[in-house]
């Protein structure tokens, strides 16, 4: 039993450190949709994504933090605003003060910021889309750190980031250096499965650990069975009870002459 009690804590170890990673990598929101109105903090890396083919009737809002004393960078990879009505708000702080002014606002036709470096760890997105449906955009942010010398992964560009936004598909130093196969992140190498989505190492982790686990509970099972089958058998064939009644119970254990006491019972019957 202890043997099992260990692989079973093992396992829930490979699944605590595979889900830390996933929760260290660049995180993805959807907006409009279950991300809207929430906080989220601590985070290394996020991709805020907008798409209008998503139902939602009221103005979304999120808010990302990143870890103290770390500071948000992020650039627009994508703004298509065909309708003039939808409109982004971006604040550095939150905007549960009334009458905070937005410190960039994205509107149809609106021009490129290009890369920007915020000075805090607090990033506010809202999203006015009035019902509308033709839009779609994407941010994104990456937590920039400001020790020197840089102790983590260190972009071409000069950037601190954490190691743990290497080769995950987002460009998170925002010249790509950290996603390179040949660069500076060596992706061949720290990547477990080359060319393929991370889901996939995910998918297999846990279908491993399902597996194993339920193949060490079925072999208990049967090894418990196995011994109960073998005590229930020693009961019947030598347990203490059919040792004292077997002449009443001839069919589980006949008694050694028991075929001699037979004969010598029809003869006496004959005689009489």
């Amino acid at each position: 039993m202890a043997e099992y009690t260990h692989l079973f804590l093992q396992i829930l170890l490979v699944c605590r450190t595979v889900s830390d990673i996933m929760a260290r990598s660049t995180q993805k929101y959807l907006l409009p949709g279950t991300a809207c109105n929430r906080l989220y903090l601590d985070l290394d890396g996020a991709v805020i994504e907008g798409n209008g083919d998503v139902a939602y009737y009221e103005d979304c809002e999120i808010k990302l933090g990143c870890r103290t004393g770390e500071n948000w960078m992020f650039h627009v990879e994508e703004m298509s605003l065909m309708s003039c009505k939808v409109h982004i708000e971006v604040f550095y702080t939150d905007v549960g003060i009334i009458g905070t002014p937005p410190m960039h606002k994205f509107l149809c036709a609106g021009p490129d910021p290009g890369i920007v470096y915020t000075n805090t760890s607090f990033f506010t997105l809202r999203l006015h889309h009035q019902n509308e449906t033709d839009f779609r955009f994407k941010i994104v942010l990456t937590s920039r750190k400001s020790e020197l010398p840089c102790e983590d992964f260190l972009c071409d560009n000069g950037n601190c980031i954490s190691p743990d936004l290497n080769c995950d598909g987002i460009d998170n130093c925002f010249d790509f250096s950290e996603e390179w196969e040949n660069g500076t992140a060596a992706c061949v190498e720290y990547y477990p499965f080359p060319g393929e989505n991370f889901g996939v190492l995910i998918s297999v982790v846990c279908v491993g650990c399902f597996v194993g686990f339920s193949a060490a509970c079925c072999r208990m099972w049967r090894q418990r069975r196995h011994k109960l089958q073998e005590e229930d058998l020693y009961e019947i064939k030598n347990g203490p009870y059919v040792q004292k009644y077997a002449y009443r119970y001839a069919f589980l254990r006949p008694p050694q002459n028991f075929r001699r006491d037979i004969q010598r019972g029809e003869r006496f019957a004959r005689a009489t």
